[in-house]
């Protein structure tokens, strides 16, 4: 009786929703960090594990080059994090400990190798290419920076604003138009001048 029981409670399946909610800005907006990177070590401590992660394409956020996310390695949901995988991570971060976590019921995907069938894209709804395309046109605040610029932003606490945003003065109309007048009212200018100069 015993056995049965311990093999059950070793056969747990972490016990997370169906299906993510469809992918949208609204969605990922709700994380701070969004990046690809490669594992390129997991450290277990007394308070913790944490994957150090290699920045590859950061999406979202100030990311490190170098940067430790904390994750399970303990209960049935687990992270399946393994040295030299190539990950896209969604994290979030404590405002009192300052640490940066990943959960395994959240976006949090792995990037198949070879022949390797992807199981993810049928929780998420989403193939990787098409998540991965969906954020490139979405973010691209995305930064890898030193931790010493981290550092003294949130020391001063500074506020950071994004200098490469989109014109969104406007609908594509009226930008047509305004561009159409724009060179209209050169081009008299441009005459009028040539005219007095004679």
């Amino acid at each position: 009786m015993l056995i049965c029981l311990l093999v059950n409670v070793g056969s747990f399946a972490c016990n997370c929703e169906t299906n993510l909610p469809k992918i949208s800005k609204e969605e990922t907006d709700k994380y701070s960090l969004i990046f690809t990177g490669y594992i390129r070590r997991l450290i277990h401590q007394e308070n913790g594990d944490f994957a150090e992660f290699t920045v590859d394409i950061p999406y979202k956020g100030l990311v490190p080059r170098d940067i430790k996310v904390s994750y399970d390695n303990v209960t049935s949901c687990k992270m399946p994090f393994y040295e030299g995988d190539q990950w896209l991570i969604y994290a979030r971060r404590d405002s009192i400990t300052k640490i940066w976590s990943v959960n395994y019921c959240e976006r949090n995907r792995k990037f198949p190798e070879g022949d390797e069938i992807d199981n993810y894209t049928v929780y998420s709804g989403i193939t990787l290419k098409e998540e991965l395309n969906f954020l490139a046109r979405n973010y691209s605040t995305g930064q890898v920076v030193g931790q010493d610029t981290i550092t003294m932003i949130e020391d001063e606490k500074k506020i950071v604003i994004d200098a490469r945003r989109d014109m969104d003065h406007g609908t594509p109309r009226q930008r047509i138009i305004l561009l159409i007048c724009s060179l209209a009212g050169m081009i008299i200018i441009y005459f009028i001048i040539r005219r007095f100069l004679k």
